[in-house]
């Protein structure tokens, strides 16, 4: 898959992610992750920070229970349940899954409403720079 991705720098794909202590599922859906979501959404990004604009991003890392169970990993879209909530502590959610809720229907509200996202304890999150690489291991607004 690394040479059908990157002809050219397949090897360079695999050292990126060897080493990181994952399963093969676990690499191979880091790698799916980062060719059909994070790189062309990061070059979005950086088309739309231009040095006259200003743009955010974040990273949704959290596996629910029911993923949990399956072995499934966070994939594209797993935020939903928490954004459009609720999350309430139960039979499967402990309280974390409820302020990671919580924080990212403030982030989004807030945006809504101002332009800037911001933490419930009302830190705005830094916008992307044109500058910014997936390579260079930055990882964009984390919630808690």
């Amino acid at each position: 898959m690394a040479a059908v991705l990157a002809p050219t720098r397949g090897d360079d794909v695999l050292d990126h992610f060897r080493g990181r202590s994952h399963t093969p599922y676990e690499a191979l859906a880091d790698l799916t992750t980062a060719a059909v979501f994070h790189e062309p959404a990061l070059a979005t990004h950086r088309s739309l920070a231009a040095p006259d604009s200003t743009a955010y991003a974040y990273s949704f890392a959290r596996v629910s229970p029911g993923n949990q169970r399956s072995g499934m990993l966070a994939h594209h879209m797993a935020e939903l349940p928490y954004l459009f909530g609720p999350i309430t502590p139960g039979d499967e959610y402990d309280p974390t899954y409820a302020t990671i809720s919580d924080a990212i229907q403030h982030a989004w509200t807030e945006f809504a409403r101002t332009g800037t996202p911001r933490t419930p304890a009302g830190t705005p999150w830094p916008p992307c720079q044109h500058t910014d690489h997936a390579t260079e291991g930055r990882r964009p607004a984390e919630l808690p």
